[in-house]
């Protein structure tokens, strides 16, 4: 099973940027009522995918110098980050269903 990290502006480059495979980054903020189904689905992702895939989050409110670099306009924001590139941004709820194949996906390529 994976643990999920916070992670802050000083953490984020060396859990997220510097990890080597898949990272599921989780950007919300505690006044956005979305983010509280996201960080379910989120927390059953990081339990059923293990150590396949690290699993991180960024409170906005507490991380901003990360929301503003990488343009964080919206939460919850959900990012796929494989070797320190970002491949791929997904804004708002999704299904859990759309998160997994996309893990899946990068983690297959």
């Amino acid at each position: 099973m994976s643990t999920i990290c916070d992670v802050t502006d000083e953490s984020f480059e060396e859990e997220v940027l510097r990890a080597e495979g898949i990272v599921l980054v989780d950007v919300w903020a505690p006044f956005a009522r979305q983010c509280r189904g996201v960080d379910t689905i989120v927390a059953e992702l990081a339990a059923e995918l293990g150590d396949a895939v690290k699993v991180v989050r960024v409170n906005a409110e507490d991380a901003p110098g990360i929301a503003d670099d990488l343009e964080i306009t919206s939460v919850p924001t959900l990012l796929i980050v494989r070797d320190g590139e970002i491949v791929a941004e997904m804004i708002g709820p999704r299904p859990k269903a759309d998160i997994r194949a996309a893990l899946l996906a990068h983690a297959a390529a």
